[in-house]
């Protein structure tokens, strides 16, 4: 693993703040380069959005398979020890891993084992991160997908903020179990 790479990963599993790192906003941007699809939009200086915000040295890395299931399960693995608010972070990053199978593993893994802890903000992002690798059907599915959510299966936490007092918490945990209640259908 490149020096920049361990460098952010130790920034992300660090104590100071995002805020401070952007290690999030930086582990995010460099899935979706590995992954895709990119951004190509050009910005008044002529630079896309990794160049803006990616250091140079992050720029020329694209993760394997290998590192990418390194780095999310390094990802799933914080969510015990850090706030809520990192934990928002850490999912929003999640989404950008355009990689269906490992992204609803490491989801539905962290909202079955931590999910009781999460404040509603988190588990709107854990929600918005799911519904988005979430298959509409099963058609082209692949049959580990379903084992998949059945083995971690989220129904108890999406029961328990279906009625939230947040609306779009409630929304989305409703969404998420009418997409899974069609799914078993199928």
């Amino acid at each position: 693993m490149e020096k920049a790479l361990r460098d952010l990963l130790d920034m992300l599993e660090g104590e100071r703040s995002f805020v401070e790192t952007e290690a999030d906003l930086q582990i995010g941007l460099l899935f979706e380069l590995s992954t895709g699809p990119v951004d190509t939009s050009i910005d008044e200086d002529g630079l896309n959005i990794y160049q803006r915000l990616l250091p140079p040295e992050l720029m020329s890395i694209r993760l394997d398979e290998d590192a990418l299931e390194e780095i999310v399960q390094r990802i799933v693995n914080l969510f015990e020890k850090v706030s809520n608010a990192k934990r928002r972070s850490l999912f929003w990053a999640m989404s950008k891993v355009n990689r269906p199978i490992l992204t609803i593993k490491s989801i539905l893994f962290a909202l079955r084992r931590y999910g009781t802890s999460f404040d509603d903000e988190a588990s709107v992002q854990a929600l918005f991160a799911l519904l988005t690798y979430l298959p509409l059907s099963r058609v082209g599915m692949p049959r580990i997908m379903m084992q998949i959510i059945h083995k971690y299966d989220p129904s108890r936490f999406l029961m328990g903020h279906r009625g939230s007092s947040n609306n779009q918490l409630a929304e989305l945990a409703r969404n998420a179990l009418d997409k899974l209640t069609a799914l078993a259908k199928q």
